[in-house]
């Protein structure tokens, strides 16, 4: 990848400007991580896109990897060894007085995953595009991890992991590439204008699954294969005519029954509800996954699955 260290420091100071208003003499912490990140993946799009285009225009078969979770550790310094860049990008923050090991430490863990599973599912992630495979992989983006673990008066005490209480600068949200999950109802059968069969779902419980896209950065190449993480919301979970009859937890019930499915890793299943819900977080990333392949089949290659 070409490094411009101007650039690299005129993308860093716009990012703080934009972002949070400041200039580097008055960015805290985690500024200087948003903005180092940011400008970073500057650096990084052009290969993800270009890595994208290539796909697309010589269609090839792609491996997908879908996982209920990814531990894919921090992304700064793992993308900034992957790119060939990490010395430049130090040396860059040196002369602006920075200390790149400050910023590095700013960095939550992604909330994404926690156990072998998860680490073995991003090292094949990490594994495909050092080997220039296209491989991506499919997940939940899920509001927060398992816990946070503190330990007061010689205990463990578990807290939320709120990774996500600033943006994550290595995602890309993708609204135009979102589609709806559909819970129970029932089956229906009928035929299309021109005689075909066609099976319908009507009163299902609707979810719109969203994607954040993260690059998986290729070591020594310039493959970037992409990470899509998707989140739930309901297309309808605010009523307002509930709220201003002052029943305001019933006007937002559908919502957070909708959030709840990307809301936690591994949720406790100890119960009932508890297994309703790990299957629910299941069935939606799957479904959500699945239908993204065939609009991307389709529209990449059309309709003949033969």
């Amino acid at each position: 990848m070409t490094f411009d260290a101007e650039q690299f420091k005129e993308n860093l100071t716009a990012r703080l400007r934009r972002q949070y208003g400041k200039d580097i003499s008055q960015a805290n912490k985690h500024d200087l991580f948003d903005a180092v990140s940011a400008s970073a993946l500057e650096i990084i799009m052009p290969n993800w896109m270009e890595t994208r285009k290539a796909y697309e225009a010589k269609p090839t078969k792609q491996l997908c990897y879908l996982s209920a979770e990814f531990l894919m550790g921090r992304a700064l310094s793992n993308n900034l060894i992957n790119s060939g860049i990490m010395d430049q990008v130090k040396e860059v923050l040196k002369g602006m007085n920075i200390n790149y090991d400050l910023v590095e430490d700013e960095e939550p863990d992604a909330g994404l995953g926690n156990g072998g599973l998860g680490r073995l599912a991003a090292c094949f992630l990490d594994s495909l595009a050092t080997l220039e495979y296209p491989g991506h992989g499919y997940g939940i983006r899920y509001q927060y991890g398992m816990f946070e673990q503190h330990i007061e008066d010689g205990y463990q005490v578990e807290y939320p992991d709120n990774w996500l209480k600033h943006r994550d600068p290595w995602e890309v949200k993708r609204s135009d590439l979102s589609v709806s999950v559909k819970f129970g109802g029932q089956i229906k059968y009928g035929k299309t204008p021109d005689g075909q069969d066609r099976f319908y779902l009507e009163n299902a419980e609707e979810i719109i699954a969203t994607p954040y896209d993260m690059p998986i950065v290729a070591y020594g190449s310039n493959t970037v294969n992409t990470l899509r993480l998707w989140q739930a919301s309901s297309p309808d979970g605010f009523d307002l005519q509930l709220f201003n009859d002052m029943q305001y937890h019933r006007a937002v019930e559908r919502q957070n029954d909708a959030e709840n499915i990307s809301r936690v890793l591994y949720p406790n299943d100890n119960g009932p509800m508890g297994k309703e819900l790990r299957l629910r977080q299941q069935y939606f990333f799957s479904s959500a996954s699945l239908q993204d392949l065939v609009h991307h089949y389709v529209n990449t290659v059309g309709t003949d699955f033969s």
